[in-house]
């Protein structure tokens, strides 16, 4: 994932715009077959676009031509520019700007309105949160099940108060770095199991039913503090520190 960072790395009134039921409806509009799709459920609608386009690949490929058409013109049709475009999707895009007309030949769905969005250092990821104080992280490879309490507190700091906020980034950092649930450092690996960073730069992989057996003290979290937190801080400390 790329993001756009021409208005910095924190933003506020963010929008997350896609299609609904994208490829089913691609499906429908380009004469493809529809009767094989199960429409019980999301999961099994998409598990069985999923197949059908595994064992055509051409047929996704024609699709995604198609959604990139459409956003293309989305874009055009409500006089936006390049920079208002942070990042677009395979079914939608995420815009600084809110968009008027949505209801061309694809309709579009505003997904989340978000209050706040910061932009990884990185420029590859993100996280968010939205009028619900929802929490979305992505772009994030190998993210812990419970790391995003983390990110909701990043998004709740104050940045207006220089001083108050780098005690508010030191104070996260401290909790962080002391924290005793093991859910904040799980990080899925199968079905059945977690891996852990431990120290010496190595991973273990534990079963889920012998979490007790790892004790917190033992894994590397400087390692989960740099590679899952200190990208979102940094873009903060430079927003601060820039204004």
């Amino acid at each position: 994932m790329k993001l756009n960072k021409s208005h910095g790395y924190v933003l506020t009134d963010v929008y997350d715009y896609d299609f609904a039921k994208c490829m089913y409806e691609m499906f429908k509009r380009l004469g493809y077959r529809i009767d094989d799709i199960d429409l019980s459920t999301k999961y099994n609608r998409n598990r069985s676009i999923g197949l059908i386009i595994r064992k055509y690949p051409e047929i996704g490929e024609r699709c995604r031509k198609f959604v990139s058409s459409a956003i293309s013109q989305y874009i055009m049709r409500n006089n936006l520019n390049e920079n208002d475009i942070i990042t677009t999707q395979f079914d939608g895009f995420i815009s600084t700007k809110e968009i008027k007309e949505i209801n061309l030949f694809m309709p579009l769905i505003i997904k989340s309105h978000f209050k706040k969005f910061i932009i990884s250092f990185t420029d590859n990821s993100f996280i968010a949160i939205n009028d619900n104080d929802e929490i979305t992280a992505k772009g994030i490879s190998l993210k812990p099940e419970g790391i995003e309490k983390y990110y909701k507190k990043i998004l709740n700091i104050n940045l207006y108060n220089k001083k108050g906020f780098f005690n508010s980034i030191e104070k996260l950092k401290n909790e962080f770095l002391s924290d005793e649930d093991i859910n904040v450092f799980a990080i899925s690996h199968d079905e059945d199991s977690y891996k852990f960073y431990v120290d010496y730069n190595d991973t273990v992989i534990i079963k889920k039913n012998s979490l007790k057996f790892i004790k917190v003290d033992n894994l590397d979290r400087d390692r989960y503090f740099k590679k899952y937190i200190h990208p979102f801080v940094q873009s903060m400390i430079y927003h601060v520190l820039k204004k």
